[in-house]
Parts: structure tokens; sequence; C-alpha cells
């Protein structure tokens, strides 16, 4: 195990690692940037960095996340402030719905917990992977979850990431309904606003050894390409019914950008928005086989 896997694995299982692990990693962002940027990306896709002629797709990822800073990203970035872009650019015939939402809070000493339905989910607006799941609202313990989002409000998630578009989010925590617990995630690639290709997954929100990823292309065939950090499925799970609809839906919401994730759900036929991401997996992440990770490259076109 190497120096750095023994840190992040003892700053799991203990608070005070963790917060000096963070506070290192702030100060690394501050005053060392570039440096500990290209030093993680040689790590995680294999090469050498290359932000003055990018060519691979996560080195062009990185290349938006230093370079292409556009407010608009920001607001989108936003997972409360994304509602209106997306109650602006989705309308005609396009079929989208958003998750209910119950309310949001600046203080999460303010949440009515009595009045919310016995199920839902608590997440911040700023980052990525600050949730709390609620099944049952008789066994949360309320006074141990406020403790945990006060923290989640007090951080800025650029300073742990390097991820430029969360950087100035105003932070609030967001109670939303609780989907289905085996639901599937639709994640489409747009690139210069096309849609090129998606994966679908599963159990990514329960444990790694229980998740199950592919990517597959619009027509609902694999891809010769996928990751390596995830198992495939045995069997391709059937195409969606709403397929040709979540392809509309992506394709609308990726216009302005040069590249950008849209995250979608399929519940009963039904297009369920989840988020936009703009540097997947932190660009840090390379399809295989490798020759692949500058195909896929060759499609984000910068100049633009």
């Amino acid at each position: 195990m190497s120096t750095l896997s023994l840190i992040k694995k003892l700053a799991k299982d203990n608070p005070a690692i963790l917060s000096l692990y963070k506070l290192i990693k702030a100060e690394g962002i501050r005053h060392a940037y570039f440096w500990t940027l290209k030093k993680k990306f040689k790590d995680a896709c294999g090469y050498d960095l290359n932000l003055s002629n990018p060519k691979g797709f996560n080195e062009k990822i990185q290349w938006i996340k230093v370079y292409h800073h556009d407010p608009l990203m920001t607001q989108c970035a936003d997972k409360y402030r994304v509602r209106s872009y997306i109650e602006e650019k989705i309308g005609g015939g396009t079929d989208l719905e958003l998750t209910r939402m119950y309310g949001t809070w600046d203080d999460p000493e303010e949440i009515p917990f009595d009045k919310l339905p016995n199920q839902f989910v608590l997440k911040s607006n700023h980052a990525s992977g600050q949730v709390i799941i609620v099944k049952d609202k008789c066994q949360l313990n309320r006074e141990e979850a406020v403790s945990k989002m006060k923290q989640w409000l007090k951080e800025n998630y650029y300073y742990t990431t390097g991820e430029w578009v969360y950087k100035d989010i105003k932070p609030v925590i967001i109670c939303e309904e609780l989907l289905d617990d085996d639901i599937k995630d639709y994640k489409f690639y747009c690139f210069n606003g096309e849609p090129k290709f998606l994966y679908i997954s599963e159990g990514l929100a329960k444990s790694h050894e229980q998740a199950r990823m592919n990517f597959v292309t619009l027509n609902w065939e694999k891809t010769p390409f996928q990751r390596k950090d995830y198992a495939q499925f045995e069997k391709l799970p059937p195409k969606p019914v709403n397929l040709e609809n979540m392809i509309q839906v992506a394709n609308s919401l990726a216009q302005p950008f040069p590249f950008v994730r849209v995250d979608l759900y399929s519940i009963k036929g039904k297009t369920i928005f989840s988020e936009l991401t703009f540097y997947p997996n932190g660009g840090f992440a390379p399809f295989y086989p490798m020759e692949w990770e500058y195909k896929v490259g060759e499609w984000l076109n910068l100049k633009e």
C-alpha cells in the first residue's frame, strides 16, 4: 500500500487525521496547484499532463478546469440554482422532471424535521458526496446530522478538489424526495453540445463491490472502451423506453458548454434530472484501451 493510500485509509477512520488531510490538500491547491495537479494526473492517468497542447479526454478536462471559467458553469454545478437553468432550457415537447424539493436552509438548526416526510435526502448544494439518506425519520440522529451539515457548510469544495466550478457557490442545505433504492444512473457525455455516448450504472452509492457500470452508444450497444475502476454488467440491462427522450434532454442542456456530462434517471418511463457534471471523476479516470483516451479526446474541440 502506498503512503498516500495509507493516509487516506487512516483519514477515513480518524476525524482528526481527516481534518489534517483536508488542510494539507487545501494548502497544496492554494500554493502549489499546478504541481499537485500534474502529479495526481500522471499517477491516475498514466501520461504527463500537457496543458499547452492537450490531446487526451481527461487532459482536456484538466484544461477546462484550469482555463475555462464560465459563470454559467458555477450556476449549473450548484445543486439548487441549476433548477432555474433547467426550467429555462427545457420546454416544448421535451419531457423532464425535477425531484420534489422540501426546502433549503442556510442553517441546519432551522430544518423543521417534524414537518418533513418519513423518507428524504439531505445534501449540500456546493460539493459532491455530501449526502444523508433518510429512509426512516424516527431512526435519524438529528443532532449528529445537524453537526455534520454544519461542517459541510464551512467547507469550500474547491480547496478539496481544485474544481473551479465549486469555488464561488453560496452553500446551503437542500432536502429532496428519496428516489428508489435500485435506481439506475444514465450519464450522457456531451461534446460541444452533442451527446456522443453514455454510461449506465447501478449500485455506485452502495459499495464499490456491488457497483456495475458500462459505457454504451446512443444505439444501446457496448462501446469499444470502458473504465477499469468498476466491474461491468454481466449482461447489458434493457434499453430504457425513454432513451430517445433522455438524448433530447441531454442535447438541450449541453448546448452552452464545451463539455458537460448530463446525469439523468429513468423511473417508470419518466426522465428525472440528477445533475450536470463538468469534470467527471475530476478528470482522473482514463478510458481503456488507452487509444480511446485520445480518440474520445478528439471529440472535444477546445478551439471553439
